[in-house]
């Protein structure tokens, strides 16, 4: 069984909850940490503190993990992410514009 951090988007739900991580079909969950980035790069800043409780009450509810462990998991995502993004060079072709 997959443990989730996130509260994922159910199969073939086209029209899920706006918080929710995933996509439709398919399997996901060794993407999760990508899946949560890109819903979180989709909502406004304003939204941020929703997004964060709505996925901590699923993993609480879940039993997945205490507050404390969800809040250093949603950390190093995020600080993994950041790190990557000055990793990248600027003058690379692949890198946005």
């Amino acid at each position: 069984m997959n443990v989730s951090y996130f509260k994922p988007r159910k199969f073939f739900n086209f029209f899920p909850h706006p918080y929710d991580v995933g996509n439709p079909i398919g399997s996901w969950h060794k993407y999760e940490d990508n899946h949560f980035l890109n819903k979180l790069y989709e909502i406004d800043e304003d939204k941020f503190g929703e997004f964060y409780k709505y996925h901590l009450t699923h993993t609480l509810q879940n039993n997945t993990c205490s507050e404390n462990a969800f809040f250093f998991k949603v950390w190093g995502i995020v600080e993994d992410r950041i790190k990557n993004l000055k990793a990248k060079d600027p003058f690379s072709s692949y890198h946005d514009r």
